[in-house]
């Protein structure tokens, strides 16, 4: 099996060409793939959660209580 050109796509964040499949879709609907391979948009994920983790738990707190009072 060949690799078309049509088939590689570069990711925006570290440059490294690949397969399309190694880019997940942004819509599904209209079959566009995000700009970071799913390697690179994991680390970027990670790294802003790790900066921002106080944030999250601290939402994920009031979220908490806010279900508890409610019930």
């Amino acid at each position: 099996m060949s690799v078309y050109v049509a088939d590689l796509k570069g990711c925006g964040a570290c440059g490294a060409i690949k397969p399309l499949a190694a880019f997940a879709f942004a819509n599904h609907a209209l079959r566009k793939r995000q700009g970071n391979w799913r390697v690179c948009h994991a680390a970027y994920r990670r790294a802003h959660y790790l900066a921002h983790k106080a944030d999250y738990v601290s939402r994920a707190a009031a979220q908490v209580t806010a279900r508890r009072d409610g019930n």
